[in-house]
């Protein structure tokens, strides 16, 4: 198979290197490495390639001052969600809850050895208002448990940990969203209007809170709760931090091959990080932008200035590329 050409894009500013995508064929990385199923196909659990991956990596700090923004956070007692939460039915690790577990995420599995460092799956699994991943007091659906459970079992053959997050951040909504749904609509019905986005949000606020975590993460893999790791003897995470490695990557995206044209489109549902300073500059200043809204944030510590992120965070992605 003849190579796929990288793809060399403008530099943001002067200061800053240029962002480089190269894309690799699913042969190259090992092949089937990755089963991403709709909720009715989820159980059939095929090895399905995908034909692209991203690696995405961009270098340089900004050295100006960066705006003032108040990132939403959980206290150890949570307001409950205004909408749909709960935990039954998912795969929790018997004995005591690690202390370095953010707000109310709860462990699967920790097979590193020493437990420090090394490799972290996070997982969101948040309750949507319609009931299709769940509904209070009852147990998860038997293909998100299917599921999880595939992907406990890799850990622990490659000695990974992973962790789970199935209550929302509070507040959920950001100033901005509260404006937009005006006066006449009540909380429940704009964080109803608003959860498919901010459910997609929360994906960066948990990289960049495991990035920062005192566990010191060598990678962090952010994965989708409807994508399961299915080649068992192969160490996937393994295969692609080498090839991070070895052409000096922080992130390794996929590639939205499921959508027609969609070979050069990001997709949000496996993010595999390495633990650097610029990568968590990246979803610190991504989740800010959100935060932020209309209008943009004005200076990224990755050297971005007025980069708007007001749609869902795989338009962000891509913006950031363009």
């Amino acid at each position: 198979m003849a190579p796929v050409p990288s793809v060399q894009l403008p530099a943001f500013a002067p200061s800053v290197p240029n962002l480089q995508v190269s894309a690799t064929s699913a042969s190259q990385t090992g092949g089937g490495l990755l089963d991403r199923t709709s909720a009715s196909q989820a159980l059939r659990q095929t090895e399905t390639d995908f034909d692209k991956n991203f690696l995405l990596t961009i270098g340089g700090t900004h050295p100006g001052p960066v705006d003032s923004v108040d990132i939403p956070t959980t206290t150890p007692k949570p307001k409950p969600y205004i909408l749909n939460a709960g935990k039954t039915g998912l795969p929790i690790a018997e004995g005591p809850r690690p202390s370095w577990l953010v707000k109310e995420d709860e462990l699967v599995i920790d097979a590193r050895s020493p437990q420090f460092g090394g490799m972290l799956i996070i997982q969101p699994v948040l309750m949507d208002a319609d009931g299709g991943w769940g509904k209070p007091k009852a147990s998860r659906p038997r293909w998100l448990r299917s599921i999880l459970a595939t992907n406990r079992f890799h850990a622990r053959q490659h000695g990974h940990a992973v962790v789970l997050r199935w209550h929302p951040t509070h507040p959920q909504l950001t100033k901005w969203q509260r404006r937009q749904c005006g006066s006449k609509v009540d909380e429940r019905t704009c964080t109803k209007n608003n959860e498919r986005e901010n459910f997609n949000w929360e994906k960066h606020l948990m990289l960049s809170e495991y990035l920062t975590s005192p566990q010191n993460f060598t990678h962090v893999l952010m994965l989708d709760a409807d994508a399961a790791l299915v080649k068992h003897p192969l160490n996937i995470l393994g295969e692609i931090a080498k090839q991070m490695e070895a052409r000096n990557l922080d992130v390794f995206l996929t590639s939205e091959d499921w959508l027609k044209y969609g070979e050069n489109r990001i997709n949000g549902g496996f993010l595999m990080t390495r633990n650097s300073a610029w990568t968590r500059h990246l979803f610190q200043d991504t989740f800010r932008a959100h935060v932020k809204g209309p209008g943009g944030l004005r200076a990224w510590k990755i050297g971005l200035e007025h980069q708007e992120c007001s749609s869902n965070e795989q338009i962000c992605l891509n913006d950031i590329m363009s």
